[in-house]
């Protein structure tokens, strides 16, 4: 019998097992959590369905994964809500953008934003190959707007780092490649130009074609509906998941895997090794020596909050505060996702947090300080109450997006497998990427 394992139970590992079911005997997942699906889960508390986060997926166009994940068309009928964009407002300067996530080049001072509007008009259409985040933003959108704009945001994103050491991936991770500037009207002329076009975003969130869609579970029971519709699926075929499992050692010869041990022991014989977590751990456990200066994380942490009275923004799914002046980082606004959300009597939210370190003993501070900042941005009530409470530290979540992050975990990942000929790395364990939909098809692409 032919066994593959997939470490990681994230949505790149449970796609990596659907495909591998069609040439193994037997697929096993294995995950540390109690439950597979990653950040891509949900919770209760007092009967309110709570997610990790703001994720709401988006189809990748490769037709084998997008009905996999969320089935053909009639499937997504019965289970999905679809969206062609995604309601978002954004807090920059003291100052609410209410139709668009991106930062907003008019919140800045006049003198200010007039050089930088000049310095954007006159820029060059040669920052396709720039890897220096900051030579990248000047060379886009001029000195005013990266010194204005960027650098306050990514400080508070990125923590205490020089902009020449991190990577343009920086941008796409949070949204910020394109800012808001001068009029409606102006910005859709300019956009007909490449060399502007990279420059400027639309002023709403419903401009814009895309070719994906946006789906987010019906029912009330979050995101991590979504994840168990897919494990339903591996249900039927060849898959075999097993969590509260670490790996311990992994045994090979002859330069292939041959078993591997987990942390209660047991052992595996395994024909194939795919692996979703970082690569660096996988060499750990081979005892093959990597030479590689580990990535650096910031922290981040969940606040969710169930309160009294209604929500002071009744419109956007999700809100970005961009201002150094608040922990607030992300906002997840339940009962605007879905009319089923909607529909309930439960006004409940999620607040992320990113910062550079976490104090367990100050948690209850750093959760009132988040309600009142709540207050303060007039996304609630001034006379809200809590109700119901959870505060959730994730871990290093977020990376600092290096310009060396990316190639870090290619050579690692490259350099154990000409040691090892049964093992593949799939999700940001590859080094090919760091977001989820182009990981998605590269899974596709690799093992199918």
């Amino acid at each position: 019998m032919n066994i593959c394992v997939v470490v990681g139970g994230g949505v790149i590992g449970l796609l990596a097992a659907y495909l591998s079911s069609k040439t193994y005997d037997k697929v096993i997942v294995i995950d540390g959590d109690d439950k597979v699906g990653g950040l891509l889960s949900s919770f209760q508390m007092n009967g309110i369905s709570y997610d990790y986060g703001t994720h709401i997926p988006a189809t990748t166009g490769v037709l084998e994964v997008d009905e996999f994940l969320f089935g053909n068309e009639g499937e997504r009928n019965d289970n999905f809500h679809k969206f062609k964009h995604l309601s978002a407002e954004n807090y920059f300067n003291g100052k609410w953008n209410r139709t668009s996530p991106l930062l907003d080049a008019r919140t800045l001072s006049k003198e200010d934003y007039a050089l930088g509007i000049l310095e954007l008009l006159q820029k060059k259409d040669d920052t396709k190959d720039e890897r220096s985040l900051e030579k990248y933003l000047i060379r886009n959108v001029g000195e005013t707007f990266t010194k204005k704009l960027y650098t306050p945001v990514l400080k508070k994103l990125q923590g205490d780092v020089d902009l020449d050491d991190l990577s343009t991936y920086a941008l796409k991770a949070f949204g910020l490649e394109r800012i808001v500037a001068l009029t409606d009207d102006v910005t859709n002329k300019l956009k007909e130009m490449k060399r502007y076009d990279d420059s400027l975003g639309y002023h709403s969130y419903e401009n814009g074609i895309r070719n994906a869609d946006y789906l987010y579970p019906k029912g009330i029971n979050g995101i991590g509906q979504w994840v168990k519709l897919i494990v339903s699926k591996l249900d039927k075929s060849k898959v075999e998941i097993k969590t509260n499992r670490t790996v311990k050692k992994i045994l090979h010869a002859d330069s292939a895997i041959t078993e591997i041990v987990f942390d209660n022991d047991e052992s595996l014989i395994v024909d194939k090794l795919i692996w979703t977590i970082p690569p660096i751990l996988a060499a750990k456990m081979t005892d093959i020596s990597v030479k590689s200066l580990p990535p650096k994380f910031r922290t981040h942490s969940l606040f969710h909050f169930e309160i009294d009275l209604p929500l002071l923004k009744p419109i956007p799914q999700y809100l970005l505060c961009w201002d150094q002046n608040f922990l607030t980082y992300r906002i997840t606004l339940y009962p605007n996702i879905t009319e089923d959300r909607n529909n309930t009597d439960f006004i409940n939210l999620t607040v992320e947090v990113i910062s550079d370190s976490y104090d367990p003993n100050l948690v209850d501070e750093y959760s009132n300080k988040v309600f009142e900042e709540l207050k303060e941005l007039e996304v609630i009530h001034s006379s809200s109450k809590i109700l119901n409470v959870k505060n959730q530290y994730l871990g290093s979540g977020f990376p600092v997006y290096t310009k060396d992050l990316l190639s870090n975990a290619s050579r690692q990942s490259d350099f154990i497998k000409s040691k090892l000929s049964n093992i593949e790395f799939l999700g940001r364990a590859s080094g090919s990427s760091f977001f989820i939909n182009d990981l998605l098809v590269d899974a596709h692409k690799k093992l199918s």
